[in-house]
């Protein structure tokens, strides 16, 4: 596991799979779940590492790893605990690479929500480790919310406002890349607050265009943000071959920030531009996101396989607001040179609860997973289908921890 964590090639760094791995290590060795989900990660770190499919030791970790964490989350001892929630993240890093193509896997954010419901009760920030978790877990929530409609981090995720956890980056030396104390670069967008209204904006824009216009401005701000940032501090001549490891891995949560912050700029312009459709300012702004998805993705691919983990998702966002043919079939190769790789076993794993995915991205691409009929049949309206929005419960989406 320690030999995992101190990567110095963007590719092969791991803390892409969550902010509380440096602090994995000194955890280890008192808790049977965790000890059991660590050594099932590094196995399947590993393998996705040297893009290998799992031999059948790593997926008797991997089972052994479920197993436990279903012990431990029978017993009041352990159940709400945070080595028991940083497990189920464990494994759910694992499974993405575990399924089969077009294979529906288990949500586990049900489980993770009913886990943070209680954690966040205490104050995470008197300890790094839970501290790390609970973001890392609430980020997971909040994305798997975003696709299936049956993970609802209401109304544990309003605690988060009374923690302090709103999102930003360490300003850093330019020319050092060292830490300015005290100095954080803010970035509203990113707070689990506000990301979480995405879902509800997504699937009626109708409601409340005045806070889809809102969210799009700061989204706008945030963007600028963090490009110059990673222009400034990372993208000079020859400074991508000599990065320290902490380095490196701000540089792949800054290119995570920036791709989640595209796909989102590009999903509120194309909601705007329904309405607006003679609005010129929306027209450039999205020639723009389109150029800078096909840039961004051509830069990203450094990071393979480990790194780019939501550059799928922001150029699946530029698929669907694109009628360019031509645009479209770059896009889809860009696609095709991120398979096999870390982001899109990850993205995969999400969409597979995207009950109301947009038809044409089922017929365009043959790796999109394909949704199972609903337990309770066709239930969701016309608006929702047409927008690719999930409005019905899947039976393969329940927690196999619950």
């Amino acid at each position: 596991m320690v030999s995992l964590l101190y990567a110095t090639n963007i590719g092969q760094d791991i803390n892409c799979a969550g902010t509380f791995l440096p602090e994995l290590p000194v955890r280890l060795g008192h808790n049977a779940a965790l000890d059991a989900s660590a050594a099932a990660f590094a196995s399947t770190m590993t393998c996705i590492r040297s893009r290998s499919n799992a031999s059948e030791p790593v997926r008797d970790k991997y089972v052994t790893a479920i197993r436990a964490v279903q012990s431990a989350v029978a017993k009041s001892s352990t159940a709400y605990t945070v080595e028991t929630l940083c497990s189920i993240l464990l494994i759910a890093s694992c499974q993405s690479w575990m399924a089969a193509s077009n294979e529906l896997t288990p949500s586990h954010g049900m489980g993770m929500g009913h886990l943070l419901d209680v954690l966040l009760d205490q104050d995470p920030s008197c300890d790094m480790f839970l501290f790390q978790v609970v973001r890392s877990a609430t980020n997971a929530v909040v994305l798997e919310s975003m696709f299936n409609p049956s993970v609802q981090p209401q109304p544990w995720i309003h605690k988060l406002t009374k923690r302090n956890f709103q999102a930003r980056l360490p300003v850093l030396n330019p020319q050092t890349l060292e830490v300015r104390e005290k100095k954080v670069i803010w970035l509203p967008t990113m707070d689990d607050v506000n990301l979480l209204l995405l879902p509800d904006l997504l699937r009626q824009p109708n409601k409340d265009m005045q806070r889809i216009q809102q969210l799009y401005i700061m989204s706008q701000e945030d963007y600028k943000k963090v490009s110059q940032y990673r222009n400034t501090c990372f993208l000079q001549k020859d400074r991508l071959n000599c990065l320290p490891p902490e380095a490196v891995s701000l540089l792949a949560s800054c290119n995570e920030i920036q791709s989640i912050l595209l796909a989102v700029g590009i999903a509120l312009n194309t909601l705007l531009r329904n309405v607006y459709p003679h609005d010129l300012e929306l027209k450039k702004d999205i020639v723009g996101f389109f150029a800078d998805t096909v840039s961004l993705a051509e830069d990203l691919k450094m990071e393979l396989p480990m790194g780019a983990v939501y550059l799928p998702l922001t150029l699946v966002a530029a698929w669907l607001a694109s009628d360019d043919a031509t645009y479209r079939a770059r896009l889809k190769h860009l696609l095709e040179d991120y398979k096999g790789g870390y982001a899109m076993s990850e993205f995969i794993r999400r969409v597979s609860h995207w009950r109301d995915a947009p038809q044409s991205l089922i017929d365009e691409f043959s790796w999109f997973p394909r949704p199972a009929d609903s337990i309770e049949g066709p239930t969701g309206n016309d608006e929702a289908r047409s927008s690719g929005i999930s409005t019905q419960v899947q039976p393969h989406s329940s927690c196999c921890f619950l």
